[in-house]
């Protein structure tokens, strides 16, 4: 994707200006056209406006005013329909946006009401629902940018199927440059080859604590123990305001009302479950909580509207900050809310961004105040493969009140490096149970998942402490997580087991069978053998995702291939085919690649629409199939606008100029021309007689003129566009 335009980038600062002059963003949640009429509509609204757009560029002047308002009625239908899909559907997006070169053809007073494709640089930032009763979860992330007086957010959107939620999750808190294409207030990443980390995470999470820098997130992949440990997070204290709120026809009741929730938030007591001791006790004493509860205050809203958590939570930081309360010296705001039916949520927390985050929590429930404010600092849900919260050996799990699970205690820098072992080898290894948290014995065993760059933490877990809550199930057996060790990542649950029971991971060669299990102590048989062959279809990227053309007119597309196989598989040959509309034609250079595990490899894909074709948008799809190793197919589509141009290039002859006079000999005749499409040929003629031409800028003849007859002479510099349309300089000079 090209750098913007000044145009573009001036339409993305009015937008950003704009929005910081608004409420904080929140879930697009508006009426939405149905998605296969939506999308039918862009199709139409796009051919209306490439005819307009024709229309206009023949236009005399009198006819221009009345075109550009059709033009710009139906360009704001178009982008109606776009954003109707664009959280549904962002890769549609990416592929109805207009190439840069048409975009570049439209009166610059509409320009801007058009999608762009922009640069921006911010700060990722996540926010996750949570709807416990239904097992279910919405993630959505948004690009926080630095303004003038502030900050302002867009929504962040992947068009690109390979930057998936947990790629997005991966990058909240870090510096990023994108280039994608902006819709209103949508940045959407078409190709993930457009978005740059400029600066890793910051000590924004649990305790502080940093991404991990290793290939998989996790530290040394030795065997000795204590190898694996990070370095312990800095302790903090999380300064926390709880803030409760009433509707108009609805009032947050907890027993006991603010001073009950002030304890069961901050209380230090050890016969009180607070959230304070809950983080105080599995972090080791690094983390603890402080703060207050205040209200609840009334605000002018209904329980039976709109989700509207946005404008609920700026109406109670007016509220508290008119009781004299500086939420400026808080790093977390949890608004303390009745249920609203048409949120679907139990509670609802951001991820990463400017201080302080902010939560919000429908329920009277301690565990609920706990997962949401561990989603404030980085943590993600403990899942098991079929279930988000089925992990119930982590408070982000289903909001238990019990300790975090290994992989999150490590993640979090919680755990001291002797108490991590990293398995290397086949062996056998001790450790004690991770509920006893002064213990400086080895607690958790890690070993690296090679084909995923991942690990397997492995631990016991006993009736320690707040493991007292948890089931049976969970109470002296060894359980195995699966993550890549950082914070922002989920963990999944794979096995309880116990002795003579194993688990097996073939495409790795690893097996984990407990010997024995103790009180408050296993011995565990780590087991190697060779790995096995894993296929997993590829991934298809296609650049540039749109492109206009004449019809008649060739474009390159370059096709991205990424073998996903497992590294314990061969190199594969991939074939390449293409689907085309009617009367296109395309061939791939080379028509098969072969690719090593985890390698890529592009091939150019040239497409051509026949020379009759329709003003309009195609769709163009490129699958790749590795048919050696059964790993599949996948697919990538773009777009191919076909647009007759009847505009005319520019082009100036700038030597020799108007009413010069010249002498006989050897003369240099310069020009310069421009448009959108490229030129193809500027050719100079004197007296209407073809000298010479030249195809590349910057654009000059000789004529040889040392027997030119004296008097005037016409110099003509005529310049073709790539769809064969001209236009012409023309000077008169003498010849003495």
């Amino acid at each position: 994707m090209p750098a913007p335009t000044s145009l573009q980038r001036a339409a993305l600062a009015a937008l950003f200006v704009s929005l910081a002059l608004a409420s904080p963003l929140h879930a697009h949640d508006g009426p939405h056209e149905p998605e296969a009429a939506a999308e039918a509509n862009v199709n139409l609204f796009t051919g209306q406006m490439l005819a307009t757009l024709r229309e206009l560029q023949r236009a005399s002047p009198g006819e221009r005013v009345k075109l550009e308002r059709q033009l710009l009625s139906q360009i704001e239908k178009r982008q109606a329909s776009l954003y109707s899909i664009v959280k549904r559907r962002p890769e549609k997006v990416v592929l109805n946006a207009l190439p840069a070169e048409l975009r570049a053809k439209l009166p610059a007073s509409i320009a801007a009401a058009i999608e762009q494709e922009v640069d921006a640089t911010g700060e990722v930032v996540g926010r996750v629902s949570d709807d416990f009763a239904n097992a279910n979860s919405r993630h959505d992330f948004f690009l926080e940018m630095r303004t003038n007086g502030g900050t302002t957010r867009v929504n962040l959107d992947s068009g690109d199927s390979t930057l998936t939620n947990d790629e997005m999750r991966k990058l909240v808190g870090a510096q990023v440059r994108i280039r994608g294409v902006l819709l209103r207030d949508h940045l959407v990443v078409g190709d993930r080859r457009g978005l740059t980390v400029l600066a890793a995470r910051g000590r924004h999470g649990s305790g502080g604590s940093s991404v991990q820098t290793s290939a998989a997130g996790g530290g040394s992949t030795g065997a000795s123990s204590g190898s694996g440990g990070t370095a312990l997070a800095a302790p903090v204290n999380e300064t926390t305001l709880v803030i409760m709120g009433n509707f108009t026809d609805k009032a947050f009741s907890c027993s006991g009302g603010a001073a009950q929730l002030a304890t069961n938030m901050f209380s230090t007591s050890t016969s009180v479950a607070s959230l304070n001791r809950l983080y105080q006790e599995t972090s080791r004493q690094l983390v603890s909580f402080s703060g207050q509860v205040v209200g609840p205050f009334d605000i002018n809203y209904s329980s039976g509207g709109s989700c509207d958590y946005t404008g609920w939570g700026n109406a109670l930081k007016a509220a508290a900050q008119a009781a004299g309360i500086n939420l400026g010296s808080y790093r977390r705001v949890s608004y303390a809310i009745p249920s609203v039916g048409s949120c679907g949520w139990s509670g609802l927390a951001y991820l990463g961004g400017s201080f302080p985050t902010q939560s919000w929590v429908a329920s009277c429930n301690t565990g609920v105040f706990v997962h949401e404010i561990g989603h404030n600092m980085l943590f993600h849900h403990a899942a098991t493969p079929t279930s988000e919260y089925g992990d119930g050996s982590d408070p982000m799990g289903g909001a238990k009140m019990v300790q975090f699970n290994a992989s999150n205690r490590v993640a979090a820098g919680w755990q001291p490096a002797a108490t991590v072992v990293d398995a290397s080898s086949s062996g056998s290894y001790s450790i004690t149970s991770v509920s006893m948290t002064t213990s400086s014995a080895p607690q958790i065993l890690r070993i690296r998942k090679s084909d995923t760059n991942e690990y397997y933490y492995v631990s016991m877990r006993t009736g320690a402490g707040f493991d007292a809550n948890l089931a049976s199930s969970y109470k002296n057996a060894v359980s195995v997580h699966r993550s890549n060790g950082a914070l922002l990542s989920k963990t999944y649950i794979l096995a309880q087991l116990q002795p003579g029971q194993t688990f097996t991971d073939s495409a790795n060669g690893i097996t984990i069978t407990p010997q024995t299990i103790s009180a408050d102590a296993a011995t565990i048989s780590v087991g190697g053998s060779a790995p096995v062959c894993a296929p997993s279809a590829p991934t298809v990227a296609l650049s540039p995702a749109s492109q206009s053309g004449a019809p008649g007119e060739s474009r390159q597309y370059t096709m991205t291939v990424t073998n996903r196989n497992s590294p314990a598989c061969a190199s594969s040959t991939f074939s390449l085919a293409q689907t085309l509309p009617s009367g296109f034609t395309g061939a791939f250079s080379p028509a098969s690649v072969a690719i090593a595990p985890g390698a890529s490899a592009n091939a150019s894909w040239s497409v051509t629409p026949a020379s009759g074709t329709s003003d309009a948008s195609y769709t163009i799809t490129g699958r790749a199939t590795d048919s050696a190793s059964g790993g599949g197919t996948a697919e990538a589509s773009g777009a191919y606008v076909v647009f007759s141009d009847a505009s005319a290039p520019l082009v100036t002859l700038t030597s020799p100029s108007q009413g010069a006079i010249l002498k006989r000999g050897r003369i240099t005749l310069r020009a310069n021309a421009s448009d959108p499409d490229g030129i193809s040929r500027v050719e100079f003629y004197v007296n209407g007689q073809l000298l010479a031409k030249d195809t590349r800028a910057p654009y000059s003849v000789s004529w040889n003129a040392r027997s030119a007859a004296l008097g005037e002479w016409t110099i003509t510099a005529r310049a073709y566009d790539r769809a064969n349309n001209r236009s012409d300089s023309t000077v008169s000079v003498t010849m003495q």
